[in-house]
């Protein structure tokens, strides 16, 4: 199905029109390459010719010249053609990989199994499932054009030597206040009690007290129950504790935020761990920006956007790629 879908992007009259206009250019070219005019395979794109001269340009070798007897003669392709030539090459893979309106359902049947596969390796990363932090994958320039396809890439051109597209991840710490409930007392003296040594020091001791009291004046036996050393100005006496005790006003707990940063993993994260984690995608070291609404700039993207996109168009672990490819799946 991608194979098909490719081949007839290529054969239409838009293609057959751009080929026309480049037969000037194909005709210098093979003049001093020896190719030959009815070589298809050099004669379907401009691919072949792009990909000898740009090579000889990006390790700073001269560019061709026609062989004369084996020797270089001063008939050699010229600055301005290798310039058309790139030119064109970029107008073609355009018009292949973003250009066509079939462009998009050629790229995801052909690469999606890579696809899932990455949005594979990411899951199984988030879900603590792997503890791989690299990967790393080297493709030719038609791969690298089909996942640019599928990322909608804004500007398409033709993927240079060396080009890269890199797929960072990161996590969210949270950094929100979390509730605390904490123990808070804040000891008061009702009116008509004796502020005696005794209730002086256990107002001293509010939290201590709030602990305490709530249970020792609740106790029928509490003239039998150890006293702490924080009442120890009360002589030893339980009478005059349990008096204290009912003079104070203490709150046994009483709730209070405290602001503290937690980086444990939440209910709700934990049912759906995509929603912690963003991806940023560059493309020639830069941002890559995707003319797709949902994905726009790719910088810190949610990854669960990116993944509910992937997963449209090729399915969970590829689910959709052999329908895609059988005709039983639209594309």
């Amino acid at each position: 199905m991608a194979s098909n879908l490719f081949n007839a992007i290529k054969s239409g009259d838009n293609w057959k029109s751009h080929l026309t206009a480049a037969s000037a250019l194909y005709s210098t070219l093979d003049n001093i390459s020896g190719v030959p005019e009815n070589d298809g395979g050099f004669h379907a794109s401009l691919d072949h010719y792009y990909d000898n001269l740009s090579a000889r340009q990006c390790h700073a070798k001269p560019l061709p010249c026609k062989l004369v007897n084996g020797v270089n003669s001063s008939t050699c392709v010229t600055q301005a053609s290798a310039d058309n030539v790139y030119r064109l090459g970029h107008y073609e893979y355009s018009y292949i990989y973003r250009d066509d309106s079939r462009s998009l359902a050629a790229s995801a049947a052909s690469l999606g199994v890579w696809i899932a596969e990455m949005a594979a390796h990411i899951r199984e990363f988030i879900e603590g499932k792997s503890t791989i932090i690299y990967r790393h994958n080297v493709a030719h320039d038609g791969s690298m054009s089909r996942l640019l396809s599928i990322l909608q890439l804004d500007v398409m051109v033709w993927p240079g030597m060396g080009s890269e597209v890199v797929f960072e991840l990161y996590k969210k710490e949270s950094t929100q206040p979390t509730p605390t409930t904490m123990t808070t007392a804040h000891a008061t003296a009702t009116k008509g009690c004796n502020r005696d040594n005794c209730l002086r020091q256990m107002i001293n001791q509010a939290s201590a007290v709030a602990q305490f009291c709530p249970t020792f004046t609740a106790s029928s036996a509490n003239s039998a129950t150890a006293l702490p050393t924080f009442v120890s100005n009360c002589g030893g006496n339980a009478s005059r504790v349990s008096s204290a005790c009912s003079c104070l006003v203490t709150p046994t707990e009483a709730s209070s935020t405290s602001p503290s940063i937690s980086m444990s993993t939440s209910a709700s994260s934990i049912q759906d761990p995509e929603s912690e984690y963003y991806i940023r995608v560059l493309w020639k070291g830069q941002v890559l920006r995707s003319s797709n609404p949902s994905l726009g700039l790719m910088d810190m993207l949610p990854l669960k956007t990116l993944l509910a996109y992937f997963d449209g168009l090729v399915g969970v672990n590829a689910s959709l790629v052999k329908g895609k490819c059988s005709g039983s799946v639209a594309v």
